[in-house]
């Protein structure tokens, strides 16, 4: 009975995000499609941005760090506040700049800027830090979801991938928006039964309360990771274009990192309470182990479709955004597009990215080494993004510095010495060489 209704719940969820983008796609402009006509309000845009960043797969990722360090994986939190508060800084700058110029993503902030050539290292920085992450989901969200109908984990994943083309290739990034706003509200709404739940019948010890556990250079990887990831993420920065004016980005910004700070602080308290709980277990299974064993059967079902929304509504963001890359960023830097062609582009390249991620997935399934990949190829982009609002920097030292700072994340990768302490790595290393190029190079 209890896992009919599980199921139950599963599918009624489906069908509700189909509904949502066969409703989203109906009498929409092209812009609508690509930007939602840039006429969002601050509920649409805090719901969407919290959603996005939410993602099963980063939760999953966190958990297990809480589960080794305790409360003191907090600081990836610490990090994502700060994150918010340097874009509170820059975002009228950044709004006004998009409506002028038209942008849709990061990278043709960059073009502007710098040129062609920068624009497109800038989406492969992008490509690569999305890819990373959507990556990640598609492992949570197949684990979740074969284990709770009971089917294989490349059919789970499948699944996942067909649902979202769905409703993503006919609404777009207005789909997006719509989606995510119910799965917010979904995910706020469990969450929080599920952590008084969880949390309620457990006596944790002051020691996992610690900020120090998790010791100085993961506790300062933590903030750098989480506060320039969020600092440069692509679709906060799409959001902040789609707002209708600088007032709704601000305050957008302003909610957003408030409700993904008490998300942090719940999801903490069931990491450490399924640690005390199940001490044995593998550190990536913290959060699911932790739904799965501790959640009464009544409920259980909540807390799944909670994981569950949490993960689509980050695997659509990434689509999406992955999408846009190849038509905005790099096609249309070598032959012109109108917007129906850009529109018919943006969807085959997100059909494209969706083959591949879930080949990977099925692949490679180690959820922390991908998600630390994700965050220092971020870090790429930093010491230019920041750099280009205060100091004329030359086109050549840009590339430069984005090149070098996605080709140490790589190395690293690779090499496997990929750590939350050695994953900053591309942040140093790209700012070093915006330096030589500044240095070094003509113009």
């Amino acid at each position: 009975m209890v896992m009919s209704l599980t199921i139950g719940l599963v599918i009624l969820y489906f069908l509700i995000v189909l509904v949502i983008g066969l409703v989203s796609a109906k009498k929409q402009s092209k812009e609508d499609f690509l930007i939602a006509e840039r006429k969002l309000g601050p509920i649409s845009l805090s719901a969407s941005i919290a959603a996005g960043f939410l993602g099963g797969g980063f939760l999953v990722a966190y958990a297990s760090y809480v589960f080794q360090f305790g409360m003191a994986a907090m600081w990836i939190f610490v990090g994502i506040i700060l994150g918010f508060f340097l874009l509170l800084l820059y975002h009228k700058r950044l709004k006004e700049l998009a409506d002028k110029e038209e942008f849709y993503t990061i990278s043709d902030y960059f073009k502007f800027k710098y040129g062609k050539s920068v624009g497109v290292i800038s989406a492969i920085a992008v490509i690569l830090y999305f890819l990373f992450f959507l990556i990640v989901e598609f492992i949570a969200g197949g684990r979740i979801l074969s284990g709770l109908l009971n089917i294989s984990y490349t059919l789970s994943i499948l699944i996942m991938a067909v649902v979202v083309l769905f409703y993503l290739g006919l609404g777009g990034f207005k789909s997006v928006i719509k989606t995510d706003i119910f799965q917010y509200l979904i995910i706020l709404l469990f969450t929080i039964i599920i952590g008084i739940v969880i949390v309620s019948g457990s006596s944790i010890p002051n020691s996992e309360f610690n900020l120090g556990n998790a010791g100085i250079g993961n506790g300062i990887a933590f903030v750098i990771l989480g506060a320039f990831a969020t600092f440069m993420a692509p679709d906060l920065w799409q959001r902040i274009y789609a707002a209708k004016h600088v007032k709704a980005a601000k305050h957008s910004l302003w909610l957003s990192s408030i409700l993904i700070f008490v998300f942090g602080i719940v999801i903490a308290l069931i990491g450490i309470v399924a640690k005390l709980n199940f001490p044995n277990i593998l550190p990536d299974n913290a959060l699911l182990y932790g739904l799965s064993n501790l959640l009464p059967a009544s409920i259980l079902g909540l807390g799944l479709v909670m994981l569950f929304a949490a993960i689509m509504s980050s695997v659509d963001t990434s689509l999406f955004v992955l999408g846009m890359n190849i038509s905005e960023d790099i096609t249309k830097n070598y032959k012109e597009l109108n917007k129906k062609q850009l529109i018919s582009l943006t969807r085959w390249a997100i059909i494209g990215f969706t083959i591949i991620s879930v080949l990977i997935a099925i692949f490679i399934q180690n959820i922390i080494s991908i998600a630390l990949a994700f965050g220092s190829i971020s870090l790429a982009l930093i010491p230019a993004i920041i750099g280009s609002f205060h100091f004329n920097l030359k086109s050549k030292a840009v590339f430069l510095s984005i090149l070098t700072g996605i080709i140490s994340t790589i190395l690293i990768l690779s090499l496997g010495y990929i750590t939350p302490e050695s994953s900053i790595i591309s942040l140093p290393v790209a700012f070093v060489f915006l330096i030589i190029g500044q240095i070094f190079f003509r113009k």
